[in-house]
Protein backbone atom coordinates (compact mmCIF):
# COMPACT_ATOMS: atom_id res chain seq x y z
CA UNK A 1 0.00 0.00 0.00
CA UNK A 2 1.19 3.42 -0.83
CA UNK A 3 0.52 6.01 2.05
CA UNK A 4 0.93 9.83 1.35
CA UNK A 5 1.74 11.79 4.84
CA UNK A 6 1.16 15.25 4.41
CA UNK A 7 1.69 17.49 7.33
CA UNK A 8 3.70 20.70 7.83
CA UNK A 9 5.28 18.91 10.72
CA UNK A 10 8.15 16.32 10.23
CA UNK A 11 7.48 15.18 13.66
CA UNK A 12 3.94 14.49 13.00
CA UNK A 13 4.96 12.79 9.95
CA UNK A 14 7.18 10.59 11.88
CA UNK A 15 4.87 9.67 14.43
CA UNK A 16 2.30 8.62 12.11
CA UNK A 17 5.15 6.87 9.59
CA UNK A 18 5.92 4.49 12.99
CA UNK A 19 2.08 4.22 14.31
CA UNK A 20 1.47 2.62 10.77
CA UNK A 21 4.61 0.78 10.44
CA UNK A 22 3.93 -0.95 13.69
CA UNK A 23 0.25 -1.66 12.78
CA UNK A 24 1.56 -3.20 9.34
CA UNK A 25 5.23 -3.45 7.98
CA UNK A 26 5.60 -3.64 3.85
CA UNK A 27 3.58 0.07 3.20
CA UNK A 28 5.57 2.70 1.17
CA UNK A 29 5.48 6.06 2.83
CA UNK A 30 6.10 8.98 0.94
CA UNK A 31 5.80 12.67 2.96
CA UNK A 32 5.09 16.16 1.88
CA UNK A 33 5.35 19.65 4.08
CA UNK A 34 2.85 20.87 1.67
CA UNK A 35 -0.27 21.11 -0.77
CA UNK A 36 1.80 21.59 -3.74
CA UNK A 37 4.33 18.74 -2.69
CA UNK A 38 1.46 16.32 -2.67
CA UNK A 39 0.11 17.21 -5.65
CA UNK A 40 3.15 16.61 -7.39
CA UNK A 41 3.38 12.90 -5.55
CA UNK A 42 0.05 12.05 -6.62
CA UNK A 43 1.45 12.67 -10.20
CA UNK A 44 4.13 10.33 -10.18
CA UNK A 45 2.79 7.72 -7.56
CA UNK A 46 -0.03 5.80 -7.53
CA UNK A 47 -0.82 7.04 -4.18
CA UNK A 48 -3.67 4.77 -2.05
CA UNK A 49 -4.06 6.69 0.88
CA UNK A 50 -3.72 10.09 2.15
CA UNK A 51 -3.67 11.24 5.50
CA UNK A 52 -3.89 14.90 5.44
CA UNK A 53 -3.43 17.68 7.94
CA UNK A 54 -6.19 20.40 8.13
CA UNK A 55 -3.53 23.35 8.95
CA UNK A 56 -0.34 23.43 6.46
CA UNK A 57 1.61 26.70 7.39
CA UNK A 58 -0.78 28.94 5.30
CA UNK A 59 -2.31 26.50 3.44
CA UNK A 60 -6.15 24.42 3.73
CA UNK A 61 -5.98 20.82 3.37
CA UNK A 62 -9.35 20.97 1.88
CA UNK A 63 -7.87 22.61 -1.28
CA UNK A 64 -5.86 18.82 -1.69
CA UNK A 65 -9.06 17.20 -0.53
CA UNK A 66 -10.48 19.30 -3.50
CA UNK A 67 -7.96 18.41 -5.51
CA UNK A 68 -8.04 14.50 -4.61
CA UNK A 69 -12.09 14.52 -5.57
CA UNK A 70 -11.84 15.19 -8.99
CA UNK A 71 -8.92 12.28 -9.70
CA UNK A 72 -10.80 9.37 -12.00
CA UNK A 73 -9.69 7.06 -9.02
CA UNK A 74 -8.77 8.80 -6.02
CA UNK A 75 -6.87 7.54 -2.90
CA UNK A 76 -8.71 7.08 0.63
CA UNK A 77 -7.67 10.43 2.66
CA UNK A 78 -7.51 10.24 6.04
CA UNK A 79 -7.59 13.88 7.49
CA UNK A 80 -4.85 13.51 10.89
CA UNK A 81 -5.21 17.11 12.57
CA UNK A 82 -5.49 18.90 16.14
CA UNK A 83 -8.94 20.31 14.77
CA UNK A 84 -11.68 19.12 14.97
CA UNK A 85 -13.97 21.38 13.87
CA UNK A 86 -13.68 20.89 10.50
CA UNK A 87 -14.99 17.09 10.05
CA UNK A 88 -18.44 17.98 8.74
CA UNK A 89 -16.99 19.65 5.74
CA UNK A 90 -14.22 16.81 5.41
CA UNK A 91 -16.48 13.76 4.99
CA UNK A 92 -19.12 16.26 3.07
CA UNK A 93 -15.93 15.81 0.67
CA UNK A 94 -16.34 12.22 0.88
CA UNK A 95 -13.04 11.63 3.48
CA UNK A 96 -12.57 8.35 4.36
CA UNK A 97 -12.15 8.95 8.29
CA UNK A 98 -10.62 12.03 10.75
CA UNK A 99 -8.43 11.48 13.20
CA UNK A 100 -6.56 13.94 15.90
CA UNK A 101 -3.61 14.57 17.36
CA UNK A 102 -1.94 13.36 19.57
CA UNK A 103 -2.31 9.76 17.37
CA UNK A 104 -4.13 6.71 19.19
CA UNK A 105 -2.37 3.73 17.77
CA UNK A 106 -6.04 1.73 18.52
CA UNK A 107 -7.70 4.43 16.65
CA UNK A 108 -5.45 4.22 13.92
CA UNK A 109 -5.79 0.33 13.49
CA UNK A 110 -9.91 0.96 12.96
CA UNK A 111 -9.14 3.65 10.80
CA UNK A 112 -6.57 1.09 8.64
CA UNK A 113 -8.79 -1.52 8.89
CA UNK A 114 -11.38 0.43 7.46
CA UNK A 115 -9.09 0.86 4.61
CA UNK A 116 -8.01 -2.06 3.77
CA UNK A 117 -11.84 -3.25 3.69
CA UNK A 118 -13.01 -0.51 1.37
CA UNK A 119 -9.79 -1.47 -0.96
CA UNK A 120 -10.93 -4.94 -0.90
CA UNK A 121 -14.18 -4.06 -2.06
CA UNK A 122 -13.32 -1.57 -4.57
CA UNK A 123 -11.03 -4.41 -6.16
CA UNK A 124 -14.97 -6.67 -6.37
CA UNK A 125 -16.55 -3.77 -7.57
CA UNK A 126 -14.35 -3.66 -10.69
CA UNK A 127 -14.07 -7.36 -11.24
CA UNK A 128 -14.57 -7.90 -15.60
CA UNK A 129 -17.52 -9.15 -16.64
CA UNK A 130 -16.90 -12.70 -18.22
CA UNK A 131 -19.55 -11.95 -21.06
CA UNK A 132 -17.97 -9.47 -23.81
CA UNK A 133 -20.44 -7.23 -24.31
CA UNK A 134 -20.37 -4.10 -27.17
CA UNK A 135 -18.84 -1.61 -24.19
CA UNK A 136 -16.04 -4.16 -22.56
CA UNK A 137 -16.79 -1.77 -19.46
CA UNK A 138 -16.13 -3.12 -15.97
CA UNK A 139 -19.32 -4.57 -14.32
CA UNK A 140 -19.70 -4.05 -10.25
CA UNK A 141 -20.63 -6.94 -8.14
CA UNK A 142 -22.92 -6.85 -4.95
CA UNK A 143 -21.16 -10.15 -2.45
CA UNK A 144 -24.00 -12.18 -1.22
CA UNK A 145 -23.53 -14.79 1.61
CA UNK A 146 -25.46 -18.00 1.00
CA UNK A 147 -25.45 -20.46 3.36
CA UNK A 148 -21.42 -20.99 3.69
CA UNK A 149 -20.00 -19.24 0.30
CA UNK A 150 -20.15 -16.29 -1.01
CA UNK A 151 -21.64 -15.80 -4.58
CA UNK A 152 -20.65 -12.49 -6.37
CA UNK A 153 -23.82 -11.52 -7.95
CA UNK A 154 -23.60 -8.34 -10.89
CA UNK A 155 -25.29 -5.24 -9.67
CA UNK A 156 -26.97 -5.49 -13.54
CA UNK A 157 -28.71 -8.65 -12.82
CA UNK A 158 -30.44 -6.97 -9.33
CA UNK A 159 -33.98 -5.81 -9.78
CA UNK A 160 -35.60 -5.60 -6.54
CA UNK A 161 -34.31 -6.28 -3.20
CA UNK A 162 -36.31 -6.80 -0.34
CA UNK A 163 -36.91 -8.41 3.19
CA UNK A 164 -39.14 -11.21 4.49
CA UNK A 165 -39.04 -11.91 7.97
CA UNK A 166 -35.31 -10.97 8.82
CA UNK A 167 -33.96 -12.26 5.23
CA UNK A 168 -33.24 -10.72 2.68
CA UNK A 169 -34.45 -11.65 -0.94
CA UNK A 170 -32.77 -10.48 -3.61
CA UNK A 171 -34.28 -10.65 -7.43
Amino acid sequence: MKILLVDDEQLARQELSYLLTEIKSGNDYFEASHIKAAQQMLLKEAIDVIFLDMHLQNESGMELMETVTQMKEPPFVVFATAHDDFAVRAFELDATDYILKPFDLERLQKVMGKIEARMSHRSVQNVPDKKSDASSRDKRYLPIEDEDRIVMVAMNDVYVVTTDEGEVIIQ
